[in-house]
């Protein structure tokens, strides 16, 4: 589990964070279309095996859209964490520590 500290560098990686928790999520929902599209294209290869790899992925998809909106709200929290670690240090800063 990582540590963040309230520093520039721990900003930076909650600022990181939050942005890379939706992209995640898009980039799996993108791979499980693309596995679907190749599942429907090569269903004559797969034979009964194509039905069981589609409900697997379909699986995996309905998860993820059941998560979407809290991986969202997750990142906003963690951006809002950020923000005011932020603040934390420019107050710091301003105070003269």
């Amino acid at each position: 589990m990582a540590i963040y500290s309230a520093n520039e560098q721990g900003v930076a990686a909650l600022n990181k964070l939050g942005k890379d928790l939706p992209e995640a999520k898009d980039a799996i929902m993108q791979a499980s279309d693309q596995v679907l599209s190749e599942v429907d294209s090569n269903q004559q290869l797969l034979g009964p095996h194509a039905a069981d790899l589609r409900g697997a992925v379909e699986e995996i998809k309905s998860e993820l859209q059941s998560a979407a909106d809290p991986i969202d709200d997750l990142a906003d929290k963690v951006i809002d964490v950020a923000d005011g670690y932020d603040e934390v240090i420019s107050k710091r800063r301003f105070a003269g520590h």
